[in-house]
């Protein structure tokens, strides 16, 4: 097998159960996504959160063995297989407490299909990835420079009419959105297994 892809970093990082900030980090970016998509399912959001703590505890005793591989399959396939799982198995038994699955089932099991269900795990793993991302860079720029990228790159508006807006030269609203985005894909590309694209998180 070859090296797997430098994206990965946080996804090799938790192989090591004992990496307490890695953990924490997936918790903190992994744990809305969870629990949404169990609360889309139908799920009350008690249940959704027992559904939570199944999937993190699953994952927890699997990601040892997990060998990340991208022409295999992607972690976000892998981590959607788990979560789909336990939501079905929690609605099956509705009303009795959900059962752990054996993590020797928990297999990487190739890219997501084309059902609806999977497309919108995929939209909603990216507005994530975004929002966590966001979270963290924003600080990082005066408002006026986050603005100049928000509007242009992810609301697409004209550039010429937010530069009016803000006081600024068009070409510094470029370089704005340019400098913003550099960091947006840096952070990304420490915690996921693709790219980040502006414009995936705006919802029809």
């Amino acid at each position: 097998m070859g090296q797997p892809d430098t994206r990965a970093t946080l996804i090799l990082r938790i192989r090591d159960t004992g990496d307490e900030e890695a953990w924490n980090e997936f918790v903190e970016i992994y744990t809305p996504l969870i629990f949404n998509f169990a609360v889309s399912r139908g799920l009350q959001p008690a249940d959704a959160r027992d559904v939570l703590q199944i999937v993190l505890h699953n994952i927890f005793r699997a990601i040892p063995k997990f060998h990340y591989d991208p022409k295999k399959g992607t972690f976000r396939s892998w981590l959607y297989t788990i979560v789909r799982h336990e939501v079905f198995r929690h609605l099956r038994t509705s009303g009795r407490q959900p059962q752990s699955s054996d993590p020797s089932e928990l297999k990487h099991n190739g890219e997501l299909t084309d059902d609806p269900e999977a497309k919108r795990w995929e939209f909603d793993y990216r507005l994530r990835l975004f929002q966590w991302a966001s979270d963290k860079v924003e600080p990082e720029f005066t408002p006026r420079n986050w603005q100049a990228f928000y509007r242009t790159a992810v609301k697409e508006e004209d550039p010429a009419e937010v530069a009016k807006d803000l006081g600024m030269s068009r070409a510094a609203v470029y370089v704005s959105r340019s400098r913003v985005l550099s960091r947006l894909r840096e952070k990304v590309a420490n915690v996921a297994d693709q790219d980040w694209a502006p414009g995936l998180e705006k919802r029809n």
